[in-house]
């Protein structure tokens, strides 16, 4: 997949304490919008589906989104390192067909939780 910006909505900056769970992987949510968010995850490997249900827990709080149907819009792989290092790589997800309680919990959670324009 290759990025390509096509922002519609304000991103706002995530707390840095702001996990999500994959299928495969977990990361820290770098930014969010009323359409989706970007994540940096520990890349084990594997691509990322292109379907996803996520979890994405608030860690401070009690806060959190679970089950969440995703679809990866773009992924940015990191090369492999040399030695034995954690690769990081980055993905934006879009949010898709969210009930009306997940819809609410997001917006209270972009509202409440979220700082400036990323």
């Amino acid at each position: 997949m290759v990025k390509i910006e096509q922002r519609m909505s304000i991103r706002y900056k995530a707390p840095a304490k702001t996990i999500v769970y994959t299928a495969e992987s977990f990361g820290q949510m770098l930014d969010i919008c009323d359409d989706g968010f970007a994540l940096r995850y520990i890349d084990l490997g594997s691509p990322v589906r292109k379907k996803e249900i996520v979890d994405i827990f608030l860690g401070t709080l009690s806060l959190s989104l679970r089950k969440i149907p995703v679809t990866a819009m773009w992924e940015v792989r990191s090369p492999s390192p040399k030695n034995d290092s954690v690769i990081m790589s980055t993905v934006g997800f879009k949010f898709d067909s969210l009930t009306d309680e997940q819809r609410a919990m997001l917006d209270f959670f972009i509202c409440h939780h979220t700082a400036g324009n990323a």
